[in-house]
C-alpha cells in the first residue's frame, strides 16, 4: 500500500469502482477500506478540502484502528496510506496504542521497523499542520520500540529525531544530531531520506 497515491487519477478511478463493487458483493472489510483509501487520496490529488463525508470515511477508519487487537502489516499500511487524512489528535492516539500492541505481542517483530516509519509520517505531518507540541511524545514512542539487530536506516532515522527533539527542548537549538544523520544517508546513498531530512530541518527553522 505505500505511497498508493502515486498512481494516476484515472487508475485509482477505476480502483475505487472495482472495490466498491467488490464490497457490495462480498461485504469484505478490506475492500470498504481499499474503497475508503482510494477515494481520501482522489481528493487528495484533487486538492480539494476534505467534504463531510470524507471525514465520515475517515471516521470509519479510525474506528477500525481503536479496536485493533493486533496491528499487522496490512493494518500499518493502510493507516500509513491514510494518517493525510485523520485528525491530528486521531494520529497520535493510534500511535500510542500501536506502540502499546507491539510492545505486547514482542514475537512481531517485522512489524517494528513498519511502526517506526509511520510515526516518523506522523511527525513530518505535525510539523507541517503546526502541532509542535506532540513530537516529544511521538519521539519518546520511537525509543519505546525494541530495536532490532538488523536495523539499519531506522537507527538513522532515531537518531534523526533526537536531534528534533534536541532542536525544540534545549535552548540553542542544537542540530548536530539532525545533520550527523543528515551525514550518514548522504553518505549511503539514502538521497530520499537526505531530502526529507532536509526538508523536515527546514521546516523546523522556519516556524
Amino acid at each position: 500500500m505505500t505511497d498508493f497515491y502515486a498512481g494516476n487519477q484515472e487508475g485509482l478511478e477505476s480502483v475505487l469502482e472495482s472495490s466498491n463493487a467488490a464490497f457490495k458483493q462480498t461485504k469484505i472489510m478490506k475492500f470498504r477500506h481499499l474503497f475508503i483509501m482510494t477515494d481520501l487520496f482522489l481528493n487528495r490529488l484533487r486538492q480539494k478540502p476534505l467534504s463531510q463525508i470524507h471525514k465520515l470515511k475517515a471516521q470509519e477508519l479510525i474506528k477500525y484502528f481503536a479496536n485493533l487487537q493486533l496491528w499487522t502489516h496490512y493494518d500499518t499500511g493502510l493507516f500509513n496510506n491514510t494518517m493525510f487524512a485523520l485528525p491530528q489528535d486521531a494520529r497520535v492516539t493510534l500511535s500510542h496504542s500501536a506502540v502499546k500492541n507491539f510492545r505486547d505481542y514482542k514475537n512481531y517483530s517485522n512489524s517494528s521497523s513498519e511502526i517506526l516509519l509511520f510515526i516518523n509520517n506522523i511527525i513530518i505531518l505535525s510539523i507541517s499542520s503546526d502541532h509542535l507540541e506532540d513530537i516529544p511524545e511521538l519521539i519518546a514512542d520511537m525509543h519505546k520500540i525494541e530495536q532490532q539487530d538488523d536495523w539499519g536506516l531506522e537507527r538513522i532515522i532515531l537518531m534523526f529525531h533526537d536531534g528534533v527533539a534536541d532542536y525544540l527542548q534545549i535552548s540553542g537549538h542544537p542540530q548536530a544530531k539532525c545533520h550527523q544523520a543528515i551525514d550518514l544517508t548522504g553518505q549511503l546513498g539514502l538521497t530520499k531520506w537526505q531530502f526529507q531530512f532536509q526538508d523536515i530541518l527546514k521546516n523546523l527553522i522556519l516556524r
